[in-house]
């Protein structure tokens, strides 16, 4: 008789990655052939075994809170072979942060002239800004990335503006932009 042929697991996940710095639910999925139960999954770090309840075949649910491999194996009782472990990685990135070319134009007004404030930015939730008295100044909403784009500003006094872009975990970045006043044309 032929020798008895190793059964065999395939274990996936979905989604593979998040790129939020904080993680989320992944389904596991596994697919055996030849094989008469499975083990839990465990993983590396090593967190509670997630159960298969010994199905051949099946999904679960896993909470990822870090980059994560996971692993099972599936025997055949009849023959005592257990096949090679079925792996997948969930992946946990953080976005990257930037705030590029906060501005304010014209950055020399006249009094009670208008300067307009604009900024880029990525991977942030919101941003608010601040004039140095820490007065807010209104900007168009929703304020995320580059919608920060041409926010008017009445310019009585030479005045330095403060971005504050935040993520959903609480991670701030500032960039500033000044705004001089131009001299008034004296009349005699």
């Amino acid at each position: 008789a032929p020798p008895p042929i190793a059964p065999t697991v395939t274990l996936s996940a979905s989604p593979i990655s998040f790129n939020n710095g904080i993680g989320g639910n992944s389904t596991l999925t596994w697919i055996s052939t030849g094989a008469t139960s499975c083990s839990d999954i465990t993983s590396q770090p090593i967190k509670t075994p997630i159960s298969t309840g010994g199905a051949k075949n099946g999904s679960a649910l896993a909470s990822v809170t870090e980059t994560t491999i996971y692993s099972m194996t599936c025997t055949d009782s009849v023959s005592g072979l257990s096949s090679i472990p079925g792996v997948t990685t969930v992946q946990v990135t953080s976005p990257t942060l930037s705030i590029t070319d906060f501005r304010a134009s014209p950055s020399h007004v006249a009094k009670n002239g208008t300067s307009y404030l604009s900024w880029s930015s990525s991977g942030f939730n919101s941003c608010t800004v601040q004039d140095a008295k820490n007065n807010s100044v209104t900007v168009p909403s929703p304020s995320t990335s580059s919608s920060g784009t041409q926010t008017p500003v009445t310019v009585t006094q030479a005045m330095t503006y403060t971005l504050d872009c935040v993520t959903s975990d609480n991670i701030h970045q500032t960039a500033t932009a000044s705004v001089t006043l131009v001299p008034s044309v004296i009349e005699i």
